[in-house]
């Protein structure tokens, strides 16, 4: 049975923010395009088009660094990027478009269908001289809902361009980074930051996916470059799940799936540390590896616990600010447990593994549940291994005691984001391997890993 502590629903809830020049947000996404090879696209990120003007990595960004763009000498040539990972609803996505072409640059929220020549999103588009528009786009069809054009003529140089939806607010921003103005709803440039185009619309309100546009009209480039989104931080008390009200063989209501192939993680009434159901990956593939997390985009700092069955060496992992979940190069922190008992504290970044600690129980354990517990809370990250048959905790030397004790405490900031959190079987061996009893809360208490001596 899953529970969201004080609230109806597993969903975190965003409040509707009063009007403000710079709303609280934290990053979701960042991508400056620089580590990816030009001539393909970040790992993370899908593309459709129409059989022409396809996005790829270029030469030519902000800057002098690389950046990211469509060229095509057919008028007809319509594409579209997006980040694979579905953003909450309430989000700010911006992106560094340069302007020399009537070629309508779009930055688009909230989309769906994005891989089909019918499309919904909301999106900002902008084009040389300069002009913006606020669409709003349903099956493909566009809908202009707001418009700004500035008094003196812009063209040859880079803009900032902001959409930012919040409930049924949507904002456009546009920043000169050469003379660091703002483009104001008289369509004159000023220092102070300013809103181009502000209005309310709500047909649609659904999370979706964020990316980049090139609409079919002229032949000829466009270029992109420091693609941002930011989400509202959720007023979130807390998730826990048994998985005792789901149907085995199923997903668990309110969470999402990826697998390999094989090896995909579904409701088991197998084996369970509390009956009926848990949730189990059983392969017979070496290479099998499933992935399953919570549906909603959680805050950074929190701490996730699973009970774990130990008999395999197939590693078991808990993760948190998770990102590009649903590919093979997924970016998270991760605990991952294996029978002996061998714990290890992971950062992942686009698939890669970087083993940041490892404690390993002094006794030899296998047969038996564990609850393991990763904290994250700003750079400090912890490990925490309690067996229920015991009521003994793992320390840091490997020893069991009945004191509670972190395994694993260090400090690493490669991902400071929010994100998704949930569990993964990874590859490694065939065979089966069991969780139970989830639930993930905010992180409380100090932040600082203590200092050897």
């Amino acid at each position: 049975m899953r529970q969201r502590n004080g609230l109806p629903r597993v969903s975190p809830v965003v409040e509707i923010l009063e009007p403000r020049e710079a709303p609280a947000a934290s990053p979701w996404l960042t991508e400056t395009f620089n580590g990816t090879p030009v001539g393909s696209l970040p790992a993370g990120w899908s593309q459709w088009t129409n059989g022409n003007g396809s996005f790829a990595v270029s030469t030519f960004g902000l800057g002098g660094t690389r950046g990211v763009g469509s060229t095509s000498p057919s008028s007809s040539a319509a594409a579209r990027t997006w980040f694979n990972t579905a953003a909450p609803a309430d989000v700010q996505a911006t992106a560094a478009v340069y302007l020399d072409t009537l070629i309508p640059a779009r930055i688009f929220v909230r989309g769906s269908n994005v891989a089909t020549a019918t499309p919904t999103c909301y999106a900002v588009s902008v084009t040389r001289g300069m002009e913006a528009q606020l669409l709003l786009v349903k099956n493909g069809t566009v809908t202009v809902l707001g418009s700004i054009r500035a008094a003196g003529y812009f063209s040859g140089n880079w803009v900032r361009a902001t959409l930012e939806a919040n409930g049924s607010n949507l904002r456009v921003q546009v920043h000169r980074p050469d003379t660091g103005q703002y483009l104001n709803s008289s369509g004159q440039w000023q220092s102070g930051q300013a809103w181009a185009i502000s209005l309310t619309d709500s047909a649609i309100s659904s999370p979706g996916h964020v990316g980049l546009e090139r609409p079919a009209l002229y032949a000829g480039a466009l270029s992109f470059d420091d693609f941002a989104v930011s989400v509202e931080e959720p007023d979130f008390t807390g998730v826990t799940d048994t998985f005792d009200d789901d149907r085995p063989g199923a997903l668990p209501s309110g969470w999402t799936g990826w697998d390999s192939g094989a090896g995909g993680l579904r409701v088991s009434n197998a084996k369970a540390l509390s009956s009926p159901n848990s949730i189990a990956s059983s392969s017979t593939s070496s290479s099998a590896s499933g992935r399953l997390w919570l549906d909603d985009v959680l805050p950074a700092d929190v701490q996730a616990t699973a009970a774990m069955y130990l008999d395999t060496l197939i590693p078991g992992r808990i993760f948190v600010r998770g990102a590009n979940v649903n590919t093979a190069t997924p970016s998270y922190y991760a605990l991952s447990l294996t029978r002996g008992l061998e714990a290890q504290l992971l950062l992942v970044r686009n698939g890669a593994p970087t083993v940041l600690g490892t404690i390993r129980s002094a006794l030899y354990f296998s047969s038996g549940w564990v609850r393991a517990t990763l904290y994250a809370n700003g750079s400090n990250l912890r490990v925490q291994v309690y067996r229920p048959d015991t009521a003994q905790y793992l320390n840091a030397s490997g020893q069991w005691q009945s004191a509670q004790a972190w395994a694993i405490n260090l400090t690493n900031s490669a991902l400071s984001s929010s994100g998704l959190v949930g569990v993964e079987r990874q590859t490694r061996y065939a065979g089966a391997i069991y969780f139970d009893d989830f639930s993930v809360f905010p992180a409380t208490g100090d932040n600082v890993a203590p200092v050897p001596t």
